[in-house]
C-alpha cells in the first residue's frame, strides 16, 4: 500500500485506494476474545473511575475536617 501513497512532504491514502485494499481479520473466535477482553478492560476503568470519585469525596471531607478544626482550635492543627 506504502507504493501507492502519494504526495511529497505528506502521503496519504485516497479513498479508492483504501477500497482496494485488502485488509486481513483475525477468525471470528480472535475476534469474539478481543472483544470480550476490551469488555473486562472497560469494566476495570469503569470500577477506577468509581473508586477515584469516592477517593475525591473523601479527600474534601477530611480537607473541609482540617480546615474547619483548624479555624475552631488553631492549636490543634499539626504541622
Amino acid at each position: 500500500m506504502r507504493s501507492e501513497m502519494t504526495g511529497i512532504a505528506i502521503t496519504r491514502v485516497t479513498l479508492n485506494k483504501l477500497n482496494s485494499a485488502i485488509i486481513t481479520l483475525p477468525p471470528l473466535s480472535e475476534q469474539h476474545r478481543i472483544v470480550a477482553k476490551v469488555d473486562e478492560l472497560f469494566g476495570i476503568c469503569d470500577a477506577l473511575k468509581e473508586k477515584i470519585g469516592a477517593q475525591q469525596v473523601v479527600q474534601l471531607h477530611l480537607a473541609d475536617a482540617l480546615t474547619l478544626s483548624a479555624v475552631e482550635d488553631p492549636k490543634r492543627v499539626i504541622t
